[in-house]
C-alpha cells in the first residue's frame, strides 16, 4: 500500500512539474513572438534618427529661433536611443527555459517556480521595450511630420 501511494505521488509531482514547465516554455515563446515582432522595427528607429540627426544639423544653425525645436529632437533621438539600447539589454539578458532546449547546459537545479517568475518577468520586459519603441517611433515620425508642415 505504501509503495501505490508513493507512486501516486511521484507521479503527481511528475505532471505538476510538467506543466508548470509548460507554462514557462509557454510564457518564453509569448515573449519571443513579441520580440520577433519588433524587432525589425529597429531598423525603422535606426533611420529614423538618421532623418532626425539631419534636421537637427539643419535647424542647429540659428539656436535661438529654434531652441525649442531642438529640444523636442534631443529628446525624441534620446527616447529612440534608450529604446534601442533596452532592446540589446533585454536580447543580451533573456534567458531560456532550462532543460526545454536540450542544449542548454543546467548548472545548477533551480526550482520551476523560479524559472516561471523569469519567464513572467521577461515577458514583462519586452512587452515594456516594445512599448517604448512604438512611441519613440510615433513621437519622431510626428517631428518630422511637424517639421514638413
Amino acid at each position: 500500500m505504501k509503495k501505490i501511494l508513493f507512486l501516486a505521488i511521484v507521479t503527481f509531482a511528475a505532471c505538476s512539474n510538467n506543466k508548470q514547465l509548460e507554462q514557462a516554455q509557454n510564457l518564453y515563446q509569448e515573449a519571443m513572438e513579441i520580440h520577433d515582432a519588433v524587432m525589425p522595427r529597429m531598423d525603422e528607429m535606426y533611420k529614423l534618427r538618421q532623418k532626425l540627426t539631419l534636421k537637427l544639423d539643419s535647424i542647429s544653425v540659428d539656436t535661438i529661433a529654434n531652441t525649442t525645436r531642438i529640444a523636442e529632437y534631443k529628446k525624441v533621438l534620446s527616447d529612440l536611443a534608450v529604446a534601442e539600447k533596452g532592446m540589446m539589454d533585454w536580447m543580451h539578458n533573456i534567458q531560456d527555459v532550462p532543460g526545454s532546449s536540450g542544449t542548454g547546459a543546467q548548472t545548477k537545479e533551480i526550482l520551476i517556480e523560479e524559472v516561471i517568475k523569469i519567464q513572467q518577468a521577461q515577458k514583462i520586459a519586452v512587452e515594456q521595450v516594445r512599448n517604448k519603441m512604438e512611441m519613440c517611433i510615433a513621437e519622431g515620425k510626428n517631428l518630422i511630420d511637424l517639421k514638413n508642415q
